[in-house]
């Protein structure tokens, strides 16, 4: 039986602000977050939808969770379903090829937070495919022009 675990809420690293009445982040690092710049870092989008996870047993879906609340396709959860099927279809998520463990991504779509991207229907983007299709590749040359920068070659 996998353990389930809970995905750290993400903090923004930089500073925030009210500026004209609106709080908002600016462009100061968090002193905490300067570990952003290392080499392993990748940067990808934060998407604004709710945490879910799938847990794989045996190459099959064995359950869904929102943080650590299973979640009960009867009840309320066919959106939480729907979402993790269109990933499938989209060929984002391929249960046949996954070892057993839990994985973790984002719950978008009509039912969450307000649907800032205007989807019709639900999609959970896992993590993993983030950092395989949708990184940022200027975050390279950030990491590198930090790296100049503090030891004044630039």
């Amino acid at each position: 039986m996998i353990s389930v675990r809970d995905f750290p809420k993400l903090e923004s690293p930089f500073e925030r602000e009210t500026i004209g009445g609106v709080y908002q982040v600016v462009p100061k690092l968090k002193s905490e977050f300067e570990w952003i710049f290392s080499e392993s870092v990748l940067a990808v989008d934060k998407l604004h939808g709710t945490n879910v996870s799938v847990i794989i047993q045996e190459h099959n879906i064995e359950a869904i969770y929102n943080r650590t609340a299973k979640i009960d396709l009867w009840r309320f959860g066919e959106w939480f379903y729907e979402g993790v099927k269109n990933s499938i279809e989209l060929e984002n998520f391929c249960p046949d090829s996954l070892s057993n463990g839990q994985y973790f991504g984002e719950l978008i779509g009509p039912r969450i937070n307000a649907n800032p991207y205007g989807l019709e229907k639900h999609r959970w983007v896992p993590f993993e495919y983030l950092k395989i299709h949708d990184y940022y590749k200027f975050w390279n040359e950030v990491k590198r022009n930090t790296k100049l920068k503090r030891a004044g070659k630039i």
